[in-house]
């Protein structure tokens, strides 16, 4: 059974595996000349200096460790090498069709499959029939361009392009946007700049990549503490305390607010959804007098000048746009887009669908990766759900039913207001629960996991190898002890 799979990235390169191992026959359709998606280093969104926000532990597939001597946090073009290694070492790169860009995905109803057209660099469009398709041609696709900057005279970049601080040196520039881009490049370019003046609307909690453990005796990459399984407390609090506990648990990790006011994140927010970046410059460059902090809204610009909000101006030499991503799936038709009720400038659930991959009007379709805030994890696990449901689709693949029971969670969840930063952000939880439906949850090594690492450790992709279809546990094991004896609980 043949399988179509929509760009070459992190989403695409695991379906391709994971279609392999099912005994599909996958063909992946990349419209840039190299793969890695956001990673890749010539066509992706990394910038020089690009680290990964999470450990090498949570960024990694589960059966293919990084190096042991690699970096705790990698650099883009380390995580670029990963990839392209992945894809030799499972021989995903005779799946790939490079310079080929999918721009129509239409089901032929009356054969039971699906036709996909496709522009060929240098050659005309083709058209070829799979039994099925992946989407995994990425969430954040195309950089948000700020409205009010058409006057501006000065140099734009979008932070989509940005890729280092080097033409900067000794200019006032200006970053609009707060979260994670937006933060990081600013205390990037701060290394040059004579001054970067950082705009945005909210303040974030600003957390380093380490933290330190329990016993203050060890920094402990941030995700290897956050992300662990925890016995949930059987009161159900109310959402508005979840909140104030979050809020006072970041405040405990940050020192932020004793740096300045206009880094604090005011006690009258706390009932409201905490957002989060993760940057090891931003405050030692803040302190350093080297990023200054407006809390306001961009309006527009004239000549060299930006205004906002408040009232205020600021002349500026150059302005770096950090204002989110859109989602992009132009080769779907109208009709397929109303379906999925597909809304490009919402950027935080542009379309709905049942578990973030499938809709009851586009059979034998699943979409992996496409949610916002994709981890490896539940990238891979994603992509062996759909592969297991299009391999065996009795016991795996979705009904009707529930197909709809989950769009109208992901409804619910879109009316949330305000809306957290990012709709699924349980990463424990939504892994879990994938494992759990496809048969991989590791609940029978709990009783014999003498170091805890895995009941009380840690979540990193490798849990999900331990047993179950396709496991690999020898590898799994290594991985997950070698993370516990670095980073021991």
């Amino acid at each position: 059974m043949s399988v179509a799979i929509v760009g070459a990235g992190p989403s695409g390169l695991a379906s391709g595996k994971a279609c392999i191992e099912a005994g599909l026959k996958p063909t992946i359709f990349e419209k840039s000349s190299g793969l890695g998606g956001i990673w890749n280093i010539e066509h992706g969104s990394t910038w020089e200096s690009m680290r990964t926000n999470l450990s090498k532990y949570s960024c990694m597939f589960s059966d293919f460790p990084w190096n042991k001597d690699s970096d705790d946090f990698p650099l883009c073009t380390d995580v670029s090498k990963y990839l392209n290694a992945y894809a030799k070492h499972f021989s995903l790169d005779t799946c790939i069709l490079y310079n080929t860009e999918v721009t129509r995905v239409n089901r032929d109803s009356a054969k039971n499959k699906w036709s996909i057209n496709a522009k060929i660099a240098d050659r005309e469009a083709v058209e070829e029939l799979f039994d099925y398709v992946i989407i995994g041609s990425g969430f954040f696709v195309e950089s948000k361009i700020p409205q009010g900057l058409s006057e501006f005279s000065g140099t734009l970049t979008l932070s989509q392009k940005y890729r280092n601080p080097n033409n900067l040196k000794g200019k006032v520039v200006a970053v609009i946007g707060g979260a994670f881009s937006g933060s990081e490049i600013a205390a990037d370019v701060a290394t040059v700049a004579t001054k970067v003046i950082h705009i945005k609307e909210r303040n974030f909690w600003i957390l380093g990549r380490y933290l330190e453990n329990e016993s203050k005796t060890k920094q402990i990459p941030l995700d290897l503490v956050f992300y662990k399984r925890r016995q949930k407390s059987a009161e159900q609090l109310p959402l508005e305390e979840v909140n104030r506990r979050k809020h006072a648990y970041f405040q405990s990790l940050s020192n932020q607010a004793e740096v300045s006011d206009s880094l604090k994140v005011p006690t009258e927010s706390y009932a409201t959804p905490p957002y989060v970046v993760i940057s090891d410059g931003y405050l030692e460059a803040f302190k350093a007098n080297r990023i200054k902090v407006i809390n306001s809204r961009f309006t527009h610009a004239k000549g060299n000048e930006i205004f906002l909000e408040n009232g205020t101006s600021e002349k500026v030499d150059a302005v770096i746009a950090c204002s989110g991503f859109t989602s992009k799936l132009p080769f779907f038709s109208p009709d397929i887009l109303t379906s999925l009720n597909y809304d490009e400038a919402d950027q935080f659930q542009p379309f709905l669908l049942h578990k973030n991959m499938y809709h009851p009007k586009l059979p034998n379709v699943a979409f992996v990766g496409m949610y916002r805030g994709p981890f490896f994890g539940v990238i891979e696990l994603q992509a062996r759900w759909a592969a297991l449901s299009f391999a065996k689709p009795g016991e795996y693949y979705p009904t009707e039913e529930e197909q709809y029971k989950g769009i109208a969670e992901e409804q619910a969840i879109k009316q949330d207001n305000p809306r957290p930063q990012f709709p699924h952000g349980d990463y424990v939880e939504l892994v879990d629960a994938i494992a759990k439906r496809i048969g991989v949850y590791p609940e029978s090594y709990f009783n014999k996991d003498q170091q805890h690492a895995i009941s009380l450790g840690p979540v990193i992709p490798s849990h999900f190898r331990l047993e179950g279809p396709y496991s690999n546990a020898s590898v799994a094991t290594d991985i997950i002890k070698e993370c516990n004896e670095k980073f021991p609980n």
